[in-house]
């Protein structure tokens, strides 16, 4: 991942499916590019540990504020 990805808070998978109100199914199938769910502008996962993976708090928040935005233009 780029710097810039590291900058700010990480959050876990559960931190994350929290905020965007998912189940751990649809975090997967969100990042899977296989997958007909998946979601170019999903949060890449950060991987910190050899079974560990974060997400970036702010780059999380910034896909729900994009999500917000494109609802209300279609209104």
């Amino acid at each position: 991942q780029s710097v810039g990805e590291l900058d700010g808070e990480l959050i876990d998978g559960k931190e994350l499916e929290r905020l965007k109100g998912v189940k751990r199914t649809s975090r997967f199938q969100k990042q899977n590019r296989k997958s007909p769910y998946f979601d170019a502008n999903w949060p890449p996962p950060i991987k910190v540990g050899r079974r560990s993976t974060r997400y970036s708090k702010r780059a999380t928040l910034l896909w729900i504020k994009g999500k917000i935005n494109s609802h209300q233009e279609r209104g």
